[in-house]
């Protein structure tokens, strides 16, 4: 890795341990162990590479899992059967109305 390269890196890594520790949502071990420690994370080039490799890979230990910012209005889990049932309640109600007009 050339000098140009690891600041890439280097920007990248703290630019995303900031971010995600600046925003509630997902949260992984490479990000709990570096928030709040950005300017330790900048001087660790071992960490740094370590989150390079862990991106080739997809290692969801280190890199974040990237959201928008919807995801602070989610406040609460269905099943996909659940999710489907309502989707065909809603599609039906539609439906009749279309009908009913007619």
């Amino acid at each position: 890795m050339d000098a140009v390269e690891v600041m890439l890196a280097l920007d990248a890594v703290a630019s995303t341990v900031h971010v995600s520790a600046s925003r509630p949502g997902p949260r992984n071990d490479f990000l709990d162990q570096w928030r709040g420690r950005e300017e330790e994370l900048e001087a660790d080039t071992e960490a740094i590479r370590m989150f390079i490799q862990s991106e080739g890979t997809g290692d969801m230990r280190v890199v974040p899992v990237w959201t928008s910012e919807a995801i602070d209005l989610i406040s609460e889990s269905h099943s996909a059967a659940d999710i489907v049932r309502h989707i065909a309640a809603d599609a039906e109600a539609a439906l009749r109305q279309i009908l009913d007009r007619t």
